[in-house]
């Protein structure tokens, strides 16, 4: 049986699925959560005046969000957008959806290979409770090394019991090396249940896209309010995920 989180689990988890087993492309919370955070962090790199000639998006999967950085930062012929995952299979799905965007197929440990300057802006969602505890802090100093002075750093996890980090476990671990400057939780649990009905029929799925969900579209709005439904109801148990934003000092 394969490890939780290695390349075997991962490849055997894309081979049940045409896209992604996640609903990465599809799922309201998930182009929800996108819309937010990529929100946050351009407007934490505007306040930080953080130019962003290099992003890197490690554990990309199929690269929606790494083309939502594309598309959200200012056209620039020098910029450089790089995607990394560990899943070949993921790594082909997204050259085949997004081939103006560079994608490897790498392991986290191997980033330093792939980034001939330090990152300007790097992005770690949904990442880091793959690792085994003590890999993590390893992992913050290797993001750390392959960043500028002033570089942001993106970091995320969903909420529940171990191996995910909530709010608390995840500000430490990302402060102990960065400065941080944004961090909060999302109350999406009682969508995200829903959807993981969705998810074992296929027939249920609706046809979102991310256009729907950007901020101040009308899919974002719709979860948003029920995001603040959910949290007023549910209070901290609608805590779904977690993110950090961070500046390297």
């Amino acid at each position: 049986m394969s490890t939780y989180g290695s390349i075997d689990w991962f490849e055997a988890a894309y081979r049940r699925s045409a896209s992604d087993p996640w609903g990465l492309a599809w799922r309201p919370t998930q182009l929800y959560r996108y819309g937010h955070m990529l929100s946050e962090l351009l407007r934490c790199a505007g306040e930080h005046q953080c130019a962003i000639d290099c992003a890197v998006d490690v554990g990309c999967a199929t690269g929606d969000f790494t083309e939502l950085v594309r598309c959200a930062l200012p056209a620039k012929p020098a910029r450089r957008i790089v995607g990394l995952d560990m899943s070949p299979t993921a790594v082909e799905r997204a050259k085949s959806k997004y081939p103006e965007l560079e994608f490897h197929a790498a392991a986290l440990w191997e980033l330093p290979r792939y980034i001939e300057q330090p990152a300007d802006l790097l992005c770690c969602l949904e990442v880091l409770y793959y690792l085994r505890p003590e890999e993590r802090a390893p992992a913050l100093e290797l993001f750390s090394s392959s960043m500028r002075p002033g570089a942001m750093l993106l970091v995320s996890s969903m909420i529940g019991k171990p191996p995910y980090l909530d709010l608390r476990e995840l500000c430490e671990l990302v402060g102990s090396r960065f400065s941080i400057v944004s961090a909060s939780c999302l109350e999406l649990w009682p969508l995200v249940a829903a959807e993981k009905v969705m998810l074992r029929m296929p027939g249920l799925r609706p046809p979102f896209h991310i256009g729907q969900f950007l901020p101040g579209r009308r899919g974002f709005r719709t979860v948003q309010r029920l995001a603040r439904f959910s949290g007023a109801v549910f209070g901290s148990r609608a805590r779904s995920h977690a993110y950090v934003l961070a500046v390297r000092p």
